[in-house]
C-alpha cells in the first residue's frame, strides 16, 4: 500500500516564474509558488485556487467518490487528480508537510509498528494454508474419492452455518421475551 502511494506523487510541478511555466523538483516548492495543475495530473502540495475552474478527484485521500468543484479561492489537497480543465494555485504547504506527506507518514510508522496479533496472523498464515491444503489431499489420497472429500468439507460447513443459526434464534428468542 505504501508503495503504492509513493508512486502516485508526482516527482516534478509546473512553477510558473515571470509569466513562464518551469519544471522543478517537488522539493524545491515553496509555499507561496504559483504552480500550474495541467489535466488529469496529481497536485503535487496543498494549496489554494488563483486561476481556472475544475474538478478534482479526492476519492482517493478522503473516501468521497464525488469529484470535487475547484474555482478560485478554493483549497485543493496534494494527491488530488486534477479533471479536465488547466487550474493555476499557490503552494499553502511545503510538500514534506502536506496532507498526503502526513498520510504517508502515519503509513509507514504502522508498518513498521504492526500489532502483535497481526504478526502471528501473519506467522500463522504463513503454514496454515499449506497445512489445510496437506490435510485435504491426504483425505482424497485416503478415501481415494475427490466427490467424498469436498462432499464431507461441504456437510461440515454446513453443520456449523446450522448450528450458528440455530445459536442466532435462540438469542433473537430470549431479547424478544425479555420484558
Amino acid at each position: 500500500m505504501l508503495e503504492a502511494l509513493a508512486r502516485r506523487l508526482p516527482h516534478v510541478a509546473h512553477r510558473i516564474e515571470a509569466g513562464q511555466v518551469r519544471e522543478v523538483p517537488i522539493p524545491d516548492i515553496r509555499v507561496g509558488d504559483e504552480l500550474r495543475i495541467l489535466p488529469h495530473d496529481v497536485c503535487p502540495v496543498d494549496g489554494v485556487v488563483v486561476e481556472g475552474r475544475t474538478t478534482m478527484d479526492e476519492s482517493y485521500l478522503t473516501g468521497e467518490p464525488f469529484l470535487m468543484r475547484k474555482t478560485p479561492g478554493a483549497g485543493v489537497i496534494s494527491g488530488a487528480v486534477n479533471g479536465d480543465q488547466a487550474i493555476t494555485i499557490r503552494a499553502s504547504q511545503l510538500a514534506e508537510d502536506s496532507r498526503y506527506a502526513r498520510i504517508m507518514r502515519v503509513m509507514r510508522e504502522a508498518e513498521q509498528h504492526r500489532p502483535t496479533m497481526r504478526r502471528i496472523a501473519d506467522r500463522l498464515g504463513g503454514w496454515y494454508t499449506p497445512a489445510a491444503v496437506a490435510v485435504a489431499v491426504a483425505g482424497w489420497i485416503a478415501s481415494g474419492d475427490v466427490k467424498l472429500t469436498i462432499h464431507n468439507e461441504y456437510k461440515l460447513a454446513e453443520a456449523a452455518k446450522a448450528q450458528e443459526a440455530l445459536e442466532n434464534r435462540e438469542t433473537i428468542g430470549k431479547l424478544i421475551l425479555v420484558p
